[in-house]
């Protein structure tokens, strides 16, 4: 096993203030972008020199305990927002079959917000492929999609 990079948290956190991406913060230091991750955050980092994933804080399982009132509010608030993407999502296909462009257009959603609702509902069989490929207006191609059958 080759020997570990030792991790210096004020050259990562430098390097973040900097504008550099995480991934690239990792690459040139030789670490995991986990350790990156946490070093900006500030916690500590000896649990990411592991090569047992696993192992990973990430990975364990913790009772929240300590999680305020108002985080639980704001989760019951943010399924109320994919609620109400789900419903446009599906009145926009109403009108027929479309791109998750289009169905962005439709809904009123930004395309990401509309890319992430259509595989979550495609997963719960909500909605479907049709099989074609359509181009957008930037010339990429994407899915078409219409309400499940």
């Amino acid at each position: 096993m080759p020997p570990r990079p030792k991790l210096d948290v004020d050259r990562i956190r430098y390097l973040l203030d900097q504008g550099m991406r995480q991934a690239a913060v990792a690459r040139r230091l030789g670490v995991t972008q986990a350790a990156v991750c946490t070093a900006a955050k500030g916690r500590r980092m000896s649990d990411y020199y592991s090569t047992d994933v696993t192992r990973l804080p990430l990975f364990q399982q913790q009772a929240r305990t300590t999680d305020p009132a108002t985080s639980h509010a704001s989760a019951a608030a943010c399924k109320g927002v994919a609620e109400d993407h789900r419903r446009r999502i599906l009145e926009a296909l109403r009108s027929g079959p479309a791109g998750q462009t289009e169905i962005a257009r439709r809904a009123g959603l930004a395309t990401h917000q509309a890319g992430k609702r259509l595989g979550e509902m495609g997963r719960a069989g909500l909605i479907e492929t049709t099989g074609r490929e359509l181009v957008n207006a930037t010339g990429r191609r994407e899915r078409e999609w219409r309400r499940a059958t």
